[in-house]
This record gives C-alpha cells, structure tokens and sequence, in this order.
C-alpha cells in the first residue's frame, strides 16, 4: 500500500504543468494548512503560509527582531499610546489601495471572539485612524510586549473582506468551510493562484511587491501536503520535489550522505508537551474512575517522572530535539529563572510511589489525543505511562479534527506543541497559562482547564510592570509555579531539519517559518537521472 501512495503521489507530481514546474519551489509537508484567513487558525504551517500572502505592520528580520513592513515607524506617545506611519502605494492582490481604515478593520477583526489570534489583539487596545496612512493605538494598560502581540496580526482587505463575508472571523468549526479557506486577497510578496484541501496551494511571486525581490528567485510556489514520509522522500529522491520541511527522522542521515542533498539545521523556538483536564471533577474518558487524577500534582509529577525525554529525543527522534527544561519556546527563558529549573530524570519506581500516594495504587485509563504527525512520539509516551500503571487509550487524529476537538476542550489528556518568535514569556503565559478569561482573551489555549489565582496575580503583574527588572522577577516566578506545580508537562525541543535537493539555498529559523522570497534555487524543473 505504501509502495502505492508513493507511485501515485509521483504521477500527480508529474502531472503538473512544465510551466509551473520550471519555476517553481516545490515545498512538501505532512499535513496541510488549515485555512487560508489569517485570523481563523494560530498554527506554524498555516501561518507560514499565510506570510506569503498576508502582511504585518512589522514583520521579523533573519535575528528575529521586529522590522518595518506595512508601516514605516512608529513612536511610542506615553505608556499607552502608539502611533504608526503607514506604507504608502502599497495595493492589495485585488487592486484596492491599502488605508489606514484596512489596519482598524484588521486589527478589530482580529480582537472578535472567534479570531484565533484575539488574546494577542485585545492587548492591542482601540486602534484609530489618525489620516489614510496613520495609525494609533490607546491601550487601557501598558503592555510590555506591544510590538510582539500587534506582529501576529496579519492586515486584510476592509473591502474585499466585505465582498466575500468575512467581515467577522469565522467560528472554529466553520474555519474550513469559510469563503477565506481558499480565497486569500493580501499584499504579500506572493498572490493566491489556486487552492485545493489537501492536494496542494499554489502562489505565485508579484513582481510589483514594495520590497522588491528580497535576495530570492522564486516565482512559484506549489505547497503539496503529502501524508506518507517515505513519498516525502522518494519525491526528494527522484526530483520531482524541492523541499521537505519535515523530513522523517530515518530519512535525514540518509539523505544527508548523499552529494544531491543537503540538510539545513536549528533549534526551533518550540516546545511540545502534554496537557492536563484540570477542571472537572472526573475524566470524560473514564467517568467510572473516583475523581479526576489529574488534578492531583503527585499524578503530573509521576506522568513527570515515567517518561525518558533523553531517550525520545536521543533515539525515537534520533537526535533532531532536545530536552525541554519549561514550557517557554525559547530555551533562554528557562534558563533565566533564578534559581535554574532542574532537568527532571525519569525515576519510575518513585513515579509509582506517588501514584499509590495520590490513591491510585494500580494506575487508571483514560483516552490520550494525539495530533497524527507526532503518533510516534505518542506511542512512546503510551509505553512509558504503561510502566506506572497508565493506560492511555491513543488516539491520533488529522489535525483539523484534533484542533477543533482542543478547541471545544473535549480532551482529557493531549499532546501539543506552542512556539514562535518571541524571546518574552508573557505571550506564553497569557494564553496557555492564565485562566480563561472572556474580556481579555487570556488562556484562549488554556484547554486543560488550568485556574490558580496566584498565578494568575504573577501574570498580570508582569504585563503591566514597567520596570524591566522587576518585571524579570514576576516573569520568573510565574514560570517557576507553573513548572513546579505541572500544570503541562514540557517533553523536548525540535531541531528543524529541513532537507532540500541540490541546487535550493532554503534556511529555516527558530520561528519554523518557511520564506519563500528569500529562497534561491538553482536549475529550476531539476529531475535526477
């Protein structure tokens, strides 16, 4: 069956147009993106996508430091006021001159309750139009990570948005059933030409972008999402593909051997880990269980202890992760808190200890949702839970199905990844671990259900701290109580490794996105012998 899907994803390869192939990047994943509206969905490939077609305010340079992009500058007013000097002559993919009025219809669209996005863009206060190409922000506090949380809202038409119903994001389980699923009007380096779920997404390079060429020479790009790994790699192997931005473990030292290949390496600012229903009284998978185990913090802390996150890291995904200290994407905020937070060994027989302690001598079951692109790793952590007497039933899903699930926190117990750009932890702390509150958007993805006032107290301090130091302070301790208390327990830390034929110069950075006018490829329409 494998040898199948590998002959058949070959020949629809081959089937696309010489044109297209001739000048083009034809860039490989597991998965597919969910959506085409960027204010629908918050996840690393659809974003990724989305940074083709859409833009920001600001945008990241290579270092990850937030540069100009739809706005030329800014200048802070006072604590809270920002003022923003817009692009001018920048059109939209449709025609439609980008205004001021296209940044407050963005900005507002983004802060609606069904936006993805909205516990970033309520941070942003009321945004006004001080001109057709002026922009400010009143915010109701200070907000120390202002530029981080307006650079996760992507701008969009008023207009266009208007004339295909989208004046208001979609709800979560209508995101792909939305006009802006496959329709997308922005004023990216890259225009929409086609879209069909989960067969392929086709752009193409505007030659009229403000930014010009942007050191690359891509004029296509074709995004295929290709479920088997083995025909991620033979599409490698045989040339009918450019790009594999999620290779299978087994295949990079393989494909690293060879003269046609190359691998491109770096730690991503990402942690996966495993989530915790912390709220209720008794686990939905396991209502005849007394209680609900996983409130308990001696339950976590044994979880903690059975899994080998050296071992998941060193030998199931062979080198390309390391193991997580916290649950903060980038690793340097870990290593900030004073005193260092110990990296946890597994210890299995006092990790049974701790659940005869808690009243659960001989373990329990309960079901163990899993996104399918990381089903290994959750095998592996089925068979380490086994040892203490866990049964976790696992279920791995498509990641529509997995998100939307999340989303309507039908879980017991998951499995997650959260990362991105930013170095500060309180765009992490917000949503993950704050407890939900409806008016802020904070703990928008608290899906466990997590509610401690004092961490709560130690967030929201942080975030209107305006002296650095002692926001450093705050900012530690909260990380501090969550990860002693376990509320998630962080896993590892992936390496990017992105495989790419001869002749394609494709360099990933911490924040996974892929970006495709800086990629430059040589002999275009490549075919091996």
């Amino acid at each position: 069956m494998r040898s199948l899907l590998i002959r058949l994803f070959l020949a629809l390869l081959a089937a696309l147009p010489p044109a297209a192939l001739a000048a083009s990047l034809r860039w490989a994943t597991q998965a597919d993106i969910q959506t085409l509206d960027p204010h629908a969905q918050n996840d690393l490939l659809t974003n990724s996508l989305s940074a083709h077609v859409h833009e920001r305010l600001t945008a990241r340079d290579e270092r990850l430091t937030i540069v100009p992009a739809l706005a030329t500058g800014w200048r802070q007013l006072g604590p809270r006021r920002w003022r923003f000097e817009l692009r001018p002559g920048v059109r939209f993919h449709g025609g439609e001159p980008f205004t001021a009025d296209d940044v407050v219809f963005s900005v507002e669209r983004a802060q609606h309750p069904n936006s993805a996005i909205s516990h970033y863009a309520r941070a942003l206060g009321r945004v006004s139009a001080s001109g057709p190409h002026a922009v400010e922000f009143t915010l109701e506090r200070f907000n120390p990570v202002f530029l981080d949380h307006l650079d996760a809202v992507f701008i969009m038409s008023r207009a266009w948005a208007a004339s295909h119903g989208l004046l208001t994001p979609p709800r979560r389980g209508d995101a792909k059933a939305s006009a802006g699923a496959t329709a997308a009007n922005g004023t990216g380096p890259f225009q929409l030409v086609e879209r069909v779920p989960d067969a392929r997404t086709v752009l193409r390079r505007r030659a009229d972008h403000w930014a010009g060429p942007q050191g690359g020479n891509v004029e296509q790009l074709i995004h295929l999402p290709v479920a088997s790994a083995a025909a991620r790699s033979a599409g490698l192997l045989s040339g009918e593909l450019d790009l594999v931005t999620d290779p299978a473990p087994a295949d990079i030292a393989r494909l690293a051997q060879g003269a046609r290949f190359r691998i491109a390496r770096v730690v991503e600012n990402r942690v996966y880990f495993l989530g915790f229903k912390q709220n209720l009284d008794r686990l939905a998978s396991n209502p005849a269980l007394a209680g609900n185990p996983l409130r308990d913090p001696r339950v976590r802390q044994a979880i903690a202890l059975a899994i080998d996150t050296q071992a998941l890291s060193a030998r199931l995904l062979q080198g390309n992760a390391v193991p997580a200290r916290c649950l903060m994407p980038a690793a340097s905020a870990c290593d900030a808190v004073m005193p260092p937070l110990p990296m946890r060994a597994p210890d299995r027989e006092q990790a049974r200890a701790l659940m005869a302690q808690a009243g659960y001598p001989r373990g329990f079951a309960l079901t163990f949702h899993c996104p399918q692109p990381f089903e290994p790793s959750c095998q592996a952590i089925t068979v380490m839970l086994a040892k203490i007497g866990i049964r976790a039933q696992l279920v791995p899903e498509p990641l529509a199905t997995f998100y939307a699930r999340l989303h309507r926190r039908e879980t017991d117990f998951y499995f997650l990844g959260w990362g991105g750009a930013e170095s500060d932890p309180q765009p992490t702390l917000d949503p993950l671990m704050h407890s939900p509150n409806g008016i802020t958007g904070q703990g928008q993805v608290n899906y466990g259900g997590i509610e401690d006032a004092a961490l709560d107290a130690l967030i929201d301090a942080a975030a209107r701290e305006e002296d650095p130091a002692a926001r450093r302070r705050l900012l530690d301790q909260a990380i501090t109580r969550h990860e002693t208390r376990l509320y998630h327990v962080p896993l590892y830390r992936p390496t990017l490794s992105w495989a790419m034929r001869r002749g394609v110069t494709a360099e990933p950075l911490p924040n996974g996105r892929l970006r495709a006018w800086a990629v430059k490829v040589e002999n275009p329409g490549f075919r091996s012998p």
